[in-house]
């Protein structure tokens, strides 16, 4: 009866622990990101909102909408965010595809990224998509509002696989 016991003490320290070590995990996480200064240039038919944006040391995400302010529908735009380090120096582009949006509408927006060292953006509306060097890259608008949920998914699929390994 005494191993027992001495058994379930063990697997109760076990299960503190890792209690204990994943909320100062997420805790250490959170700490780790910080807020982007965001350069936002104003155009005449499409509104750009950010709501979040933040950085780590190694990567981001920049939260936001894009909004129709035209009585017209708005095909082939591109919505640019120049990633800029701590002395203004290009880092990353990104571009955001809208290939359609109609008049009044709103679609919301989620950009992941992996550049070090990011702590302000630009956000311009242009005509044309420039493909300059690796540096560039195209999200759909449409993958743009879903790629949240995926980040999500493969998070929850490593805590899974995490729990089956350790326990």
């Amino acid at each position: 009866m005494n191993r027992l016991k001495t058994f379930g003490k063990y697997i109760l320290m076990l299960v503190g622990f890792y209690i204990f070590s994943t909320i100062l995990s997420i805790g250490f996480i959170a700490t780790t990101y910080n807020e982007m200064n965001a350069n936002i240039y104003p155009d005449s038919n499409i509104a750009v909102k950010i709501d979040e944006a933040k950085s780590t040391f190694v990567n981001g995400h920049i939260k936001g909408s894009i909004t129709n302010t035209t009585e017209t529908d708005i095909q082939s735009r591109y919505v640019k965010f120049e990633l800029l380090s701590k002395k203004e120096n290009e880092i990353l582009t990104k571009y955001i595809e809208v290939d359609k949006l109609e008049a009044g509408e709103t679609k919301n927006f989620t950009i992941n990224f992996e550049a070090e060292n990011i702590k302000s953006f630009n956000v311009k509306i242009t005509d044309d998509y420039v493909s300059e060097e690796s540096k560039v890259h195209l999200i759909n608008l449409k993958d743009a509002e879903n790629e949240e949920i995926k980040n999500i998914s493969i998070f929850l699929a490593t805590i899974i696989l995490l729990k089956y390994v350790i326990l």
